[in-house]
């Protein structure tokens, strides 16, 4: 077990695994019945890594969900004579803590967010206590997009990644980092859920800006996801199907099955980030409808609204209903447009699905505002 490098679930048969050691010459595919026992499979051979939940409900007694189990084990090392004619096993007793569940699967709460840093580091952000009204600390698995990372200069943005990571805590792990230009999305999961997550697949497409679009997959079980994380231009007209810009970005990613619409081929994908949308509207007339609350209104107004329902743009996504104050202020130009919603998230289940991803809030963070712009998720 402790060779073990590497489990994997094959992307086409669902009864297949694939197994790699340290040696990476030693690699294997596995057959089992079906996905039942190949999941059974993959979870008991992590049983030797701490704190991975296992389903194995014949070692959690019948009163419990989760329970923590001691297996001992007699390990011969030879045989051992005592007086004349006896001969007894010499054992030593080993011990496997296992963390054992009666679920074969749980549901997964996945928190989405995006936020433009506009070149501050997050040192500079206020307290923990503040960065929770937006980040709370209670999800199993978090996919965050940021631009405005120009102060992070690696590929990898590791320093962005790193500082999440430090806010999350040692429960989580880094899932994956991918960043296009200023532009990154990093996915984190719980430990417990760290071989249930697999086939880990990135794809970056930078401009000369610091614009850009990048994406992250993972399988969490059977079910694909993908999060794309975009920083598009604002542009005056927003095109018709095929001919907007976040369509070049999306076929410019190469990612999954490339003969296959990116946006059709998982289970649950999700775009997040500045999407450039404006507000078809006065600054006046936003400004009185601020002062009167009404943010349905301001988001009727909206371009990428327009677009998702007029015009037919990115077919079978949808958005929370808005009913927060425009994300960017647009402070420091002159002169400003309107307030607008620029940052966004919209979301996609694939149909047939036992489960569609179900949104149970959508708000932004005023209190972190940076630069005009406020976090949302």
């Amino acid at each position: 077990g402790d060779q073990l490098s590497h489990l994997e679930r094959h992307l086409r048969f669902t009864n297949r695994a694939r197994l790699v050691f340290q040696s990476l010459a030693d690699a294997y595919e596995i057959d089992f019945q079906g996905a039942a026992d190949r999941e059974r499979f993959l979870q008991l051979a992590t049983v030797l890594r701490p704190d991975v939940q296992t389903w194995c409900p014949d070692h959690c007694p019948a009163h419990l969900e989760d329970s923590r189990t001691l297996i001992r084990c007699q390990v011969p090392q030879g045989r051992v004579r005592v007086g004349v004619g006896n001969w007894f096993d010499d054992v030593e007793i080993h011990e496997v803590e296992l963390e054992a569940s009666r679920r074969a699967a749980e549901a997964v709460q996945l928190w989405t967010g995006t936020v433009n840093l506009c070149g501050d580091q997050p040192s500079k952000w206020p307290s923990t206590e503040t960065l929770k009204d937006w980040i709370p600390l209670d999800s199993d698995v978090y996919a965050v997009a940021a631009q405005g990372l120009a102060f992070d200069q690696g590929p990898d943005k590791a320093e962005w990644a790193a500082w999440l990571g430090e806010y999350l805590g040692a429960e989580y792990f880094p899932v994956g980092t991918v960043a296009a230009g200023d532009t990154a999305v990093t996915a984190f999961a719980r430990r417990c859920l760290a071989h249930k997550i697999a086939n880990i697949e990135t794809a970056a497409l930078g401009s000369a800006d610091g614009r850009g679009a990048c994406v992250l997959l993972l399988r969490y079980l059977e079910t694909s996801m993908c999060f794309l994380g975009c920083s598009l231009p604002r542009r005056a007209d927003w095109q018709p199907l095929e001919d907007d810009p976040i369509f070049h970005a999306i076929r410019g990613l190469h990612v999954g099955n490339g003969e296959t619409d990116p946006l059709l081929q998982f289970g649950h994908t999700f775009i997040l980030g500045d999407l450039g949308p404006q507000v078809v509207a006065s600054e006046a007339q936003v400004e009185q409808m601020l002062k009167g609350g009404r943010y349905a209104d301001i988001a009727a107004n909206d371009q990428l609204q327009i677009a998702l329902q007029e015009y037919g743009l990115l077919p079978g996504f949808q958005e929370h209903p808005i009913e927060f104050p425009p994300t960017n202020l647009f402070r420091g130009q002159d002169p400003p447009p309107p307030p607008a919603y620029t940052d966004r998230i919209l979301y996609r289940s694939a149909p047939g699905l036992q489960a569609w991803a179900l949104c149970e809030q959508y708000a932004s963070s005023p209190a972190l505002t940076r630069g005009g712009n406020a976090p949302l998720a």
